[in-house]
């Protein structure tokens, strides 16, 4: 036990007393030690009383009982318990009830002031003994309890890393496949085809991205429900995020005819929330809008202070609006509201994901509308008061076919560290486009850092899968070596987390794309660091 040297000296005594106790117990549980303190502290207690002995009193008696009282509860032996009783009475006899120091026959008082002397040393003796067994199996049930929780503890620590294992692998294993889909119709859709083969190409890829959509959401959600969901707060621009998200979303509302307007009058204002999140919520709700609004009709993003210290973001929509009833249900999982009868795509996790991911970044999404007029969703998120910086507008999304053309007259060499063919094959066409470009490509980490440390190649696509060794190391041993170190790396992975993408770019990655690769985002990567050499 630790002792504070602040204490006072009473306070350090009681905790010195504390931690002797066990000792002290210890010692005088052996026979050797008990068994004689058991005959010779009566005796003591009683010699000391005897200045007192012209008349026992009460006194006398309560110190003899007092001291076999201590001696039993500090032995908690039986047989030293009874040695004590045997003394006590004795000593009682010699130096009370007859003159000093001659042994007489017991009197009638004395008798029964021995029998009171043996009644209370079996009651203390066997009080002791209850106390003792009492206490065992007290300690006995705390051992049992603290072993089942450990066991429920390692059992939770174990079904967590199996769940998180589960869902990355789900992850990539969902993804990769998806990669090649995406990939090889990307590469399509950038070749000269047919106004029917185009139409083809561009339902493939609608399917596909609506899918991966489908897995981001499912494992959005799983983690949600286990808590593992992890936000990163920060002060974050809330016009510049509206404009990008209403940006992201204009090609499919132009496709239906729906305008989508923006009503954010103060530039400055910041709200505390995850940008990848918000950004997540924003687009889930302003697609909903738009595909449940009637062609012609438009769909409203607004920002405001709100006041008290929270900002308010209202996605409002000129569609058919909900009842009563289905505003209760709106937010239930899976619960389409009978849309699942229509052509509207939909999985009836969206809105349930939204407020999901607003509550963990302390915030609150709620629903409201007029039949036949509308609906509007309203989050609600804390107002960052620190002043922030209103970034230069983003880069509209790269056309089909953007991307593909280096710089002219310039040369980039690129290792491929990818273990799966398909994806190799997916870059490597991309890159025909690019008749600059050099693609050398290996399928194990550890070929991968030897290719790059005897070619030096002007960038780094990488794997985090890999079957010999893990992503993560690959990059930590390139970022090391000091003939390689200054590589730019750009990861192309299936695994989407945000703790292993804010993990990769904190050990020196240059980018996270993860897969399905959008190709135009890979060629104005590429086309960057050609021109920044």
């Amino acid at each position: 036990m630790r002792c504070d040297t602040r204490a006072g000296p009473r306070a350090k005594g009681a905790v010195i007393a504390l931690d002797s106790w066990p000792r002290l117990r210890s010692l005088m549980s052996r026979p050797v030690v008990a068994l004689p303190l058991a005959a010779v502290i009566p005796v003591a207690v009683t010699v000391a009383m005897v200045p007192l002995r012209s008349s026992w009193s009460a006194a006398n008696i309560v110190l003899v009982l007092a001291a076999v009282e201590v001696l039993a509860a500090v032995s908690g032996n039986m047989m030293a318990a009874g040695v004590a009783i045997i003394s006590a009475a004795v000593s009682y006899d010699l130096f009370f009830t007859r003159p000093y120091g001659r042994l007489s026959i017991l009197s009638g008082d004395d008798i029964r002031v021995v029998c009171l002397l043996v009644l209370v040393g079996l009651v203390t003796a066997i009080r002791v003994r209850y106390m003792r067994y009492s206490l065992e199996a007290r300690t006995r049930l705390l051992a049992s309890r603290e072993a089942e929780l450990i066991a429920a503890r390692d059992a939770a620590m174990t079904a967590t890393r199996a769940k998180d294992s589960f869902l990355s692998r789900t992850s990539h294993e969902l993804r990769t496949p998806l990669n090649s889909v995406l990939g090889f119709a990307q590469l399509l859709q950038m070749s000269e085809l047919s106004d029917e083969d185009s139409d083809a190409v561009e339902r493939i890829l609608g399917a596909g991205r609506h899918l991966l959509t489908l897995i981001n959401e499912l494992i959005d959600f799983a983690r949600i429900g286990s808590g593992d969901l992890s936000v990163s707060v920060e002060p974050v621009p809330l016009c510049p995020l509206i404009g990008e998200c209403s940006q992201l979303m204009a090609p499919i509302a132009a496709g239906r005819s729906i305008r989508i307007s923006q009503d954010c009058p103060d530039p400055g204002l910041a709200v505390h929330a995850d940008r990848q999140r918000l950004c997540q919520v924003l687009v889930n709700l302003i697609s909903n809008a738009v595909k449940y609004t009637r062609p012609g009709g438009s769909v409203t993003v607004s920002g405001h202070d709100q006041g008290a210290g929270q900002v308010i973001i209202v996605v409002s929509d000129t569609g058919p609006g909900l009842s009563p009833e289905d505003l209760e249900r709106v937010f239930v999982p899976f619960e389409r509201l009978g849309a699942e009868r229509t052509a509207v795509e939909g999985t009836g996790i969206g809105l349930p994901l939204a407020r999901a991911l607003t509550e963990a970044m302390h915030g609150q999404l709620t629903a409201s509308s007029v039949p036949g007029q509308g609906a509007a969703f309203t989050i609600s998120l804390p107002r960052s008061p620190d002043p922030v910086r209103v970034p230069a507008p983003r880069l509209a999304p790269a056309r089909p076919g953007a991307g593909t053309h280096a710089t002219a007259g310039a040369s980039i060499s690129i290792l491929y560290i990818e273990d799966n063919l398909a994806n190799v094959e997916v870059v490597s066409r991309f890159l025909q486009s690019r008749p600059d470009a050099r693609l050398l490509s290996v399928t194990t980490g550890r070929a991968g850092l030897e290719c790059a440390a005897r070619d030096v190649p002007d960038v780094i696509l990488l794997d985090m899968h890999l079957p010999d060794m893990r992503g993560q190391q690959v990059l930590g041993e390139l970022k090391a070596e000091p003939a390689t170190a200054a590589i730019p790396v750009i990861v192309l992975s299936a695994d989407a987390s945000g703790p292993m993408v804010r993990r990769a770019l904190h050990d020196g990655a240059l980018a996270y794309l993860t897969k399905p690769v959008q190709l135009a985002e890979l060629g104005h990567l590429l086309d960057t660091l050609v021109r920044s050499r």
